[in-house]
């Protein structure tokens, strides 16, 4: 049983997003499939954030210059169309509220805000991956306490799908769980290459990347929304049903965190990720932290799906009316 197109349709009837595209196209949008793939690029300001600091992130900006004519504004910010890109002295971990900060300099509102960046392990594991912005305890890498950032599932998990398909070489891609900073309203993620300076200079992964976010932007998969309970940092489980169901995933809490998360940050998660499900990893999570957060979730209105409910990625959804 695919629980989904019934109970996402009413949760979208009312998003702002569907309400535009009813404005633009009237009554021709009801007989389309609530999974049709949108261009955001139509009518959505994005923008990218690099710092000169980050090495993966001046490798990402050099590929994505390349792909397309920007118009240079000045101050290592550039346009191309409704895309901006910004390049920053500082670390974007700790550059609060850049959203803002431009908008008001460009007389502009952003919808998305994409940060490419690195990642570092001790590890070393080669990595592609993409994660929600925001801290579930003490800001220790930027950002606000038990503050999380917007989150943009849709863009997001598309990214991950996007990254998969031209991963050529042998990196691990992957979701990590919501960490770090900066704080921002826009909804925003990050992308990423890890773990070691080989890897943030690799062209090949940088072209990846840059590839990969145009793609996203002007084609995003718009599926039910997930917030991820359980596992580890690289969220393997949610991984691996977002390349295989029809599901975008928005925050996600790893098994470690799960102390920190009471009453008030499941609403603070709920908040900034606007679920239509949450998906508990029940293998990474223990029993009774299960029963605990399940009731909470269920308390204020967010029920949890199990991978039984979910459509596969290779199947063809179901018509439903908005």
């Amino acid at each position: 049983m695919w629980i989904f197109p019934c109970r996402i349709s009413q949760c979208l009837s009312d998003n702002p997003f569907f309400q535009y595209c009813r404005f633009l196209s009237g009554d021709a949008l009801r007989t389309q499939n609530i999974h049709k793939n949108v261009n955001y690029s139509m009518f959505c300001m994005i923008l990218i954030v690099t710092s000169d600091k980050d090495e993966a992130g001046t490798n990402i900006r050099d590929h994505i210059m390349k792909m397309m004519e920007w118009e240079d504004l000045g101050n290592k910010i550039w346009r191309h169309k409704d895309i901006i890109m910004r390049g920053i002295d500082d670390y974007h971990l700790y550059h609060d509220n850049i959203d803002s900060e431009l908008e008001k300099k460009l007389d502009a509102k952003f919808d998305v805000v994409v940060f490419a960046s690195k990642h570092k392990s001790e590890s070393g594991m080669k990595t592609l991956s993409v994660h929600p912005v925001g801290n579930y305890n003490k800001p220790d890498f930027g950002g606000r306490e038990k503050t999380l950032v917007n989150a943009s599932p849709h863009l997001m998990t598309t990214a991950l799908r996007i990254m998969k398909e031209k991963n050529k070489a042998d990196y691990h891609v992957c979701f990590e769980v919501t960490h770090h900073g900066p704080y921002l309203k826009t909804p925003a993620f990050f992308i990423e290459i890890g773990s070691d300076e080989n890897a943030w200079k690799d062209e090949k992964a940088g072209k990846v990347i840059a590839e990969t976010i145009i793609e996203t932007v002007k084609n995003p998969e718009k599926y039910p929304v997930l917030i991820g309970v359980g596992g580890g940092h690289y969220a393997p489980r949610f991984t691996e049903l977002a390349l295989s169901k029809k599901v975008s995933f928005a925050h996600m809490l790893p098994k470690h965190q799960i102390g920190n998360i009471d009453e008030k940050m499941v609403e603070e998660v709920i908040e900034k990720s606007k679920p239509d499900f949450v998906y508990f990893h029940r293998k990474g999570i223990r029993g009774e932290d299960y029963r605990r957060l399940k009731d909470i979730f269920e308390s204020k209105g967010t029920k949890d799906v199990r991978e039984d409910e979910m459509e596969d990625l290779g199947k063809k959804a179901p018509q439903t009316e908005l």
